[in-house]
């Protein structure tokens, strides 16, 4: 795929993923978002403040990846190819594989803690954050630029492969939400 195909398919779903929290999510009361659907099930809530948590350390570790790239141009590739971890990361947060529960690592398993109500608001700010590097990367190698995995720091994907975890993790857990909250929300991409 190409650089610019890549970054405009990141661009459209995250411009999505906040048209939904605004139209879906941002009307429903406060008991409505932190309600459980189930015993042992998330809240919207805590969906979204698990997404925050997230945004927080990666928007941040790609920030200064992309200003790293960017004092040390490479020859700039032209096209973006996926790694086999970077599939593999992708597969394993794809919203089609929702039924397969994962277990989130301890800071970012919200469920049971206090959320604060601006907890949408943050996450459209941490989505519209995530925009402007997208747009910032369209000066680097997204090849080259690799930023480390939170959780394996040994391990790094290259700044495509990321883009796109992230984008499906999003849509993993907005849908999650929807599921909590019953609203039955379909993704475009």
């Amino acid at each position: 795929m190409n650089y610019t195909d890549l970054l405009n398919q990141a661009e459209d779903v995250t411009r999505e993923l906040i048209a939904i929290v605004n139209t879906s999510f941002a009307p429903l009361s406060y008991d409505d978002l932190y309600k459980h659907p189930a015993p042992g099930k998330w809240s919207a809530a805590e969906c979204f403040e698990h997404l925050n948590s997230y945004h927080a350390y990666y928007n941040k570790a790609f920030r200064l990846q992309i200003e790293k790239a960017k004092k040390n141009p490479h020859n700039r590739q032209k096209t973006h190819k996926s790694t086999w971890l970077g599939k593999w990361a992708v597969r394993s947060v794809h919203p089609d594989a929702i039924a397969k529960k994962m277990n989130a690592v301890k800071h970012h398993n919200h469920k049971g803690k206090t959320i604060t109500a601006d907890v949408l608001k943050r996450y459209v700010m941490n989505c519209e954050e995530f925009l402007e590097l997208i747009e910032a990367s369209r000066e680097i190698d997204l090849q080259k630029t690799k930023v480390r995995i939170e959780i394996m720091k040994m391990l790094r994907l290259n700044l495509g492969d990321f883009y796109f975890f992230m984008l499906r993790h999003d849509q993993r857990h907005v849908l999650q939400a929807s599921n909590a909250c019953g609203l039955g929300i379909t993704f475009c991409k």
